[in-house]
């Protein structure tokens, strides 16, 4: 079909319709669901942040075994902190398992609004050296 070059200047100016905004992978009320598997600590990462890591219940125990295998829908939420003593996040880094091996990543600012979702380069990236035996467990980072 061709388009007269009036309907094709129409559509540069009506242009495409905004996105749907993406839900974070995790709950609102994560902090009272899921569990945490690594208590506040500096982070070596995520701008030096202060961070606190917590599992859905799915994913807890694999996570802090390093047995078995993150079933597909497993979350973890890296909350980041300003202060030392992770009482009020300042953002989040999630993940959650997808089919096979692979997870989705997303930034998630401190009104819930995902920044980031997908396959950020920057996490997979980082969490690729994530595997057992020597650092991290299924590109968690997850420390014995």
């Amino acid at each position: 079909m061709r388009r007269s070059p009036l309907a094709l200047v129409a559509l540069l100016f009506v242009g495409c319709p905004e996105p749907e905004p993406v839900a974070p992978v995790f709950p609102a009320d994560y902090a009272s669901t899921f569990l945490e598997v690594r208590d506040c600590r500096r982070s070596p990462e995520h701008e030096l942040a202060f961070i606190r890591v917590l599992a859905s219940p799915d994913a807890a125990g694999v996570y802090t075994s390093r047995t078995g295998s993150f079933p597909v829908g497993a979350v973890i939420v890296k909350e980041e902190h300003a202060s030392e003593g992770c009482d009020d996040p300042i953002g989040w880094t999630a993940m959650r398992r997808e089919d096979g091996d692979a997870w989705r990543w997303q930034e998630v600012a401190p009104d819930r609004v995902v920044i980031e979702d997908g396959a950020i380069a920057r996490c997979a990236g980082c969490h690729a050296r994530c595997v057992a035996p020597d650092h991290g467990f299924e590109q968690t980072c997850a420390e014995p």
